[in-house]
């Protein structure tokens, strides 16, 4: 896996090897920086209230978390959500190992 950042457009990508021994597939997820920064704030939230005793959270908890209150167009998916958290924990901001985020 690895991140690609063109202007406010912050790519993820995933290598992986496919059904014969010389293919290979990669997969992109796109997210905008306005995206990061919304899940930013909610995730920074979330840290200093519900989840002010807790050192760690299931992303599937946190996902649900974020969404909370958010309308349609704006809610997001565990894709993207795991590409946010990926981006912070770049920014040294949580940690994400197996679908669990920790806070740093």
């Amino acid at each position: 896996m690895g991140f690609i950042k063109w202007g406010s457009i912050l790519t993820l990508f995933y290598f992986a090897r496919g059904v014969s021994r010389n293919s290979f597939f990669f997969f992109f997820l796109m997210v905008n920086s306005c995206s990061l920064q919304l899940f930013r704030n909610r995730v920074a939230r979330l840290w200093a209230t519900s989840f002010q005793d807790d050192e760690q959270v299931f992303l599937v908890d946190l996902v649900k978390a974020v969404n909370d209150g958010l309308g349609n167009e704006a809610l997001f998916g565990t894709a993207e959500a795991t590409l946010l958290c990926q981006a912070m924990t770049e920014a040294n901001e949580v940690m994400l190992s197996e679908n669990i985020v920790y806070k740093i």
